[in-house]
């Protein structure tokens, strides 16, 4: 798994798979990258919405990974 503290932007998590998330007695594939928000101006929060681009976010650059 990596997680990356994107410059000015949101925290993109990238896993090594793709969830299996069971809903309704279904299974449904999510997407292995998902990008949440870190300027709290997103109008879908958690999730990033492009709004750190309009609100003069700042914030350092930073990853961490995981070897799994």
């Amino acid at each position: 798994m990596k997680i990356e503290l994107r410059e000015n932007g949101p925290i993109i998590i990238t896993a090594n798979e793709i969830a299996e998330v069971k809903e309704n007695n279904s299974i449904k594939l999510e997407k292995n990258i998902i990008a949440l928000c870190r300027c709290g101006k997103s109008e879908n929060l958690p999730y990033c919405d492009g709004h750190h681009r309009s609100c003069d976010f700042k914030a350092q650059h930073y990853i961490f990974e995981t070897k799994d």
